[in-house]
C-alpha cells in the first residue's frame, strides 16, 4: 500500500483536524474508523470493507477511539483517508449540541456520520449543510426517535444511492449478526432465504433443521400469502431489489413459540402450512459430494450463502474433509443466490484457491488505491475448480468470483451476475431513548472496486465463460454444461 507524507506546512495550516486511527472493537460490535491520512506503519493485511459491503463501525462520533481490541481472529488494520470537513458546521458539533434534543441529536449524528464518509463529496450536487438545518430545526418538534428515522431517511433519499440508507436498530442488529457470523444464540423464525424472481417471492434455499424444513417447506416454493397478508404482487419482474423480499421477511419473523400460517405454489398447487417460530442456527457454508459422475470422477460442492469473517475457516475445514475423507477430484463452489457480506470474507476464501502475490481487488476511495495481493500460497491451488453464479450473485461473491476467474484459476458457470461494484461502510449510532439498547446505524457508500484484470462491475455484472443463465438445479454439478471438462 502506498504510504503518504503530510507537508509541515500543510500541518501549519489545518487547526482543525481529527485523525481517527483505530480499529475499535467493543463489547457489541466492531469499530473501525477511519484513517485522515495514511500511516507509514506497514500493515499486514487488506483493510476491512464489507462488500455487501460493509466496515462494521460503532465509533463514537465525537470521542474517535485509539486502541485497538482483538475480536476472534478479525483484526485487519485499514489506512483509509478521512476528507476533512472545515465547515460552518462545526460549532454545533460541540458547544451548542448538548442544547438539541434527543430526536435532534439523532438527526445530527446521522448527518455526522454521512457527511464524513460519503465518497461523493458533492453530495448529489445537494446543499449536504442546509439539508441538515432544515432537518435539526424540523425535528424539535418530535417526540420521539421514531420520526427522527423517518426524517432520515427522506435527507438521506436526497443523495439518490439507493447502498447509504438509515438502518433502524433491528436492522442494524440483523446487519451486524450476519456479517460477524456472531449468531450463536441462534436466530428466531422459520428459517427460509428469499429471492425475487420475475416477480415471484420464491424460497431459495431452507435452512436444515429449522422449523420451515421440520414443516416441509421446500426449495423453490413461491410464497402467497402470509398469516392473512397476500404478498403475491408484493414484487414484480422488473424491480431486481430485495425490498420486497424484505418486506415478506418482516411478516415471517414474530415471537419464539408463536405460530404462522403460510400459502405457497408448488408446481400448481397451492399448499397451506402451518410452522411455529423457534430459534435456528443459520449454516452460512454447507458441503456435500454431488451424485453426479464428472467423466468418471467424483465433484464435492462448497455452498456459500454469504460471506462473514469465519466464512475462508469454515471452507477451508469443507475443502480439506472432502478432500481428504471423501477423496473427490473437483469442486465447485456455489454462489447462487450470495449477496455479499463482509469483503475480507470474499478475499480470504478466493485466496485458499491462489498462489503469493496474486492479485484480488482494487478499492478505490476518494484519495486512496489501494491494490490488494495475497500474502501466501493457499492451501487449494491443485484442485480443479468451478464457480457456479447467478443473477444474485452480488458484492462479496462477485469479489471472489473475479479474483478467481482473472487469475485463470477456476472455470465460471452460470447466468451474468449482479453487478455491485461499491463498498459501504456500516457505523453505529448512539443516541437512544432506550439505556443499552441498540441505536440503529447508517450504511454509507466510502469506496468502489475494480477487478484484479482492471474490471469496473458495477451495474454490469461478470458475464460467464459457460452462460447458461440463472440455474434452478439443488445439486450445483446439475448445472454445469454437458460435457463440461474442468480441465
Amino acid at each position: 500500500m502506498t504510504s503518504s507524507v503530510i507537508p509541515k506546512t500543510m500541518l501549519s495550516k489545518v487547526c482543525f483536524l481529527f485523525v481517527l486511527f483505530a480499529l475499535n472493537l467493543s463489547q457489541k460490535v466492531y469499530s473501525l474508523s477511519l484513517l485522515s491520512f495514511v500511516s507509514k506503519r506497514k500493515i499486514s493485511r487488506p483493510p476491512v470493507y464489507d462488500a455487501n459491503d460493509v466496515i462494521v463501525n460503532d465509533d463514537p462520533i465525537n470521542s474517535p477511539g485509539t486502541n485497538f481490541h482483538p475480536l476472534r481472529n478479525f483484526i485487519l488494520p485499514i489506512l483509509v483517508p478521512l476528507s476533512l470537513v472545515l465547515s460552518p458546521a462545526a460549532p454545533t458539533f460541540a458547544s451548542d449540541y448538548g442544547s438539541l434534543t434527543a430526536p435532534q441529536k439523532k438527526v445530527s449524528e446521522a448527518w455526522r456520520i454521512i457527511d464524513s464518509t460519503f465518497y461523493d463529496r458533492s453530495f448529489n450536487n445537494k446543499d449536504w449543510f442546509f439539508l441538515r438545518e432544515n432537518a435539526i430545526s424540523d425535528a424539535k418538534k418530535f417526540k420521539s426517535f421514531d420520526d427522527s428515522y423517518d426524517l432520515l431517511e427522506e435527507m438521506v433519499a436526497k443523495l439518490d444511492d439507493k447502498y447509504t440508507v438509515i438502518l433502524r436498530p433491528e436492522q442494524y442488529s440483523r446487519i451486524y449478526k450476519s456479517t460477524t457470523g456472531s449468531n450463536k444464540d441462534g436466530v428466531v423464525g422459520i428459517g427460509v432465504e428469499l429471492r425475487n424472481i420475475d416477480g415471484d417471492v420464491v424460497i431459495n434455499d431452507v435452512e436444515a433443521d429449522a422449523p420451515a424444513d421440520k414443516a416441509n417447506v421446500k426449495r423453490n416454493d413461491v410464497i402467497l400469502q402470509v398469516g392473512e397478508t397476500d404478498v403475491s404482487h408484493y414484487c414484480n419482474a422488473v424491480d431486481k431489489s430485495s425490498e420486497c423480499v424484505m418486506n415478506v421477511a418482516t411478516l415471517l419473523r414474530g415471537d419464539e413459540g408463536s405460530e404462522i400460517t403460510i400459502n405457497v405454489r408448488r408446481n400448481a398447487n397451492q399448499v397451506p402450512i402451518s410452522i411455529k417460530r423457534k430459534p435456528f442456527q443459520v449454516q452460512n457454508v454447507r458441503s456435500y459430494v454431488s451424485p453426479s459422475m464428472i467423466k468418471g470422477k467424483k465433484t464435492g460442492v462448497v455452498r456459500i450463502k454469504s460471506f462473514s469473517s469465519l466464512t475462508s475457516s469454515e471452507v477451508k475445514k469443507e475443502v480439506e474433509f472432502m478432500i481428504g475423507e471423501k477423496n473427490i477430484d473437483n469442486l465447485v463452489i456455489d454462489l447462487r443466490g450470495n449477496p455479499g457480506g463482509l469483503l475480507p470474507g470474499g478475499v480470504d476464501t478466493a485466496a485458499l484457491f491462489l498462489p503469493i502475490n496474486s492479485p484480488t481487488v482494487t478499492v478505490y476511495t476518494r484519495k486512496l488505491t489501494d491494490v490488494q495481493k495475497t500474502y501466501s500460497d493457499g492451501p487449494f491451488l491443485s484442485i480443479p475448480l468451478a464457480v457456479l453464479v447467478d443473477s444474485s450473485t452480488a458484492s462479496a461473491s462477485e469479489v471472489m468470483t473475479a479474483a478467481l476467474s482473472d487469475n485463470k484459476r477456476a472455470f465460471v458457470v452460470g447466468g451474468r451476475t449482479f453487478g455491485k461494484g461499491v463498498i459501504q461502510t456500516i457505523r453505529a449510532m448512539r443516541e437512544n431513548d432506550i439505556e443499552g439498547a441498540d441505536a440503529g446505524g447508517v450504511k454509507v457508500t466510502v469506496a468502489r472496486y475494480e477487478t484484479p484484470n482492471g474490471t469496473d462491475i458495477n451495474k454490469k455484472g461478470i458475464l460467464p465463460a459457460y452462460d447458461i443463465g440463472d440455474c434452478r438445479e439443488s445439486d450445483a454439478v446439475m448445472c454445469l454444461p454437458p460435457k463440461f471438462d474442468f480441465e
